[in-house]
């Protein structure tokens, strides 16, 4: 049993029939997805992704290539997974930026330990502010 972690990329397995949307949609095996919440061990909420969309003039959705201005991937369905179910593309260290695993780490603290990073994120910024101000 493999443990994913919080924004890896996935994909599925086989198919999946979608238990989450008002139509009955299964969801293809090879389908990419992301991790957007762990709910224990071996249970995962996933999203499900199709192709690249953006709006025209018209606020109309039409497709785009991915490196176009404004693009982004169809969201086809969020589901609940089992790691059994997907293999991971990518690990969410090589997708998201330092401040977007930071915030999933944060969001897994109790409160206290989170009282405690932001302490330690002020002390920071007081060091940087003044460090900045020294080399002026």
């Amino acid at each position: 049993m493999h443990t994913f972690n919080l924004f890896d990329s996935v994909k599925l397995k086989t198919a999946i029939s979608s238990e989450t949307s008002i139509e009955n949609t299964i969801i293809s095996p090879e389908t990419p997805g992301a991790i957007v919440e762990i709910l224990d061990d071996n249970a995962y909420m996933v999203e499900f992704f199709g192709g690249w969309l953006k709006y025209d003039e018209d606020s109309a959705l039409i497709s785009a290539k991915p490196s176009e201005y404004g693009a982004f991937r169809e969201t086809l369905d969020v589901s609940f997974v089992t790691s059994e179910q997907l293999v991971l593309l990518q690990p969410a260290s090589e997708t998201v930026g330092r401040k977007t695993q930071l915030f999933a780490l944060i969001e897994q603290l109790p409160a206290s330990l989170v009282a405690e990073v932001a302490d330690f994120a002020e002390f920071l910024l007081e060091k940087q502010q003044r460090t900045s101000v020294a080399y002026s």
